[in-house]
């Protein structure tokens, strides 16, 4: 994973739990990548899909909980780079 900044990764999480339909691919794939690697393992959010072009993603925490919760564990793996 490369470094992001930590406004990028908070905007991903975001994504990650809205509806991909809105965006584009590379910017879904990236946001993905994000909930698959660090929010589901770390136990932060987890699978929920509402339906076709739906959220995919779910978590009993608030949105800006998960978001900086991410940008912890992004800087304890040192993938944080300064803006």
């Amino acid at each position: 994973m490369r470094k992001i900044t930590e406004v990028r990764a908070k905007e991903l999480v975001g994504i990650g739990f809205c509806q991909p339909k809105f965006y584009k691919r590379s910017v879904w794939l990236a946001s993905k990548r994000i909930m698959e690697e660090l929010a589901i393992p770390n136990g932060l959010a987890h699978h929920h899909d509402f339906g076709r072009g739906k959220g995919k993603y779910s978590t009993n925490l608030t949105t800006d909980e998960v978001k900086d919760a991410v940008v912890v564990i992004l800087k304890g793996k040192d993938l944080i780079k300064a803006e």
